[in-house]
């Protein structure tokens, strides 16, 4: 592992030579390792074991949102997306900022 990566594990997280940790690097696939040894250049792991990753939430969250001015509307729409709503309905209340 990097250096500025085994700093952070060894001082910030204090954690030590024969500890699991987790690691991932964005191929879809958690890895279980250990720590083998670190130094300020870095840290040597070993794999011990790598599964898929099951990110989606097997929730389906919709999401009620009153209407809203401007651009906050889109704000909230991207921001729901990202978090993985799976509907969005538009709702007129007595005090949304938008009338129809």
């Amino acid at each position: 592992l990097p250096a500025d990566t085994t700093n952070h594990l060894l001082r910030v997280l204090r954690l030590s030579v024969g500890d699991t940790i987790s690691l991932f690097n964005g191929d879809g696939n958690d890895y279980a390792a250990r720590i083998l040894n670190g130094a300020k250049s870095g840290a040597e792991v070993e794999i011990l074991d790598a599964s898929p990753v099951h990110s989606e939430s097997p929730l389906r969250i919709h999401l009620g949102q009153a209407l809203a001015r401007g651009e906050k509307m889109d704000w909230v729409l991207q921001k729901a997306t990202e978090l993985g709503v799976a509907a969005v309905t538009p709702l007129v209340t007595q005090r949304s900022e938008v009338k129809l």
